[in-house]
């Protein structure tokens, strides 16, 4: 059998690749674990905090606990804000679903904003579905024929009244209420 013939044949055999791939992926990884070494790393770096730092997202003040509206399930949460900011979303420690066995009710805040539940990935996720720019925040009405793509903001009590009494809404004749 013949070896193919090329400019890039010779350059390189397998052994000296397997080696450099070794060498270059161990210069990486120590390269990861110098700024712990040097106590110079940040919170994104470090996978873990030192006794003498502390965690703000774990403090109670930064701590809401709410119900998830991803899906049906509607999964107990605990979400994480910093600054006003959602940061993150685990799942409570106070629901068996989430954190088994779930913590007793009487536990404090304090001691509960250091514990997280499990979430799945939908749930997660809400830090996505809240901060997504395409997000409809207003009751929208439809001004156009159907299909034509126009809108017109109302009031969210106009939009109860209008879905209660029903009416000719749209101008295509009568709708019923509910």
């Amino acid at each position: 059998m013949t070896e193919p013939k090329g400019p890039l044949t010779n350059l390189v055999d397998r052994r000296t690749f397997l080696k450099s791939a070794a060498f270059l992926g161990g210069t990486v990884a120590a390269a990861e674990l110098v700024p712990l070494a040097l106590g110079t790393a940040t919170r994104a770096q470090a996978s873990y905090l030192t006794p003498g730092q502390e965690y703000i997202l774990a403090k109670p003040e930064n701590v809401i606990y709410t119900t998830c509206l991803q899906c049906q399930i509607r999964c107990l949460l605990k979400v994480k804000q910093q600054d006003g900011v959602v940061v993150k979303i685990d799942g409570s420690p106070y629901s068996a679903k989430q954190f088994l066995p779930n913590i007793p009710y009487d536990t404090s805040p304090a001691e509960a904003a250091r514990m997280d539940g499990k979430l799945c990935p939908r749930g997660q996720a809400g830090v996505q579905t809240l901060y997504d720019p395409y997000r409809i925040r207003k009751v929208l009405k439809r001004v156009g024929p159907r299909g034509s793509g126009k809108w017109q903001t109302i009031d969210f009590n106009q939009a109860i009244d209008e879905l209660v009494a029903g009416g000719d809404l749209f101008g295509e004749g009568p709708v019923a209420g509910l």
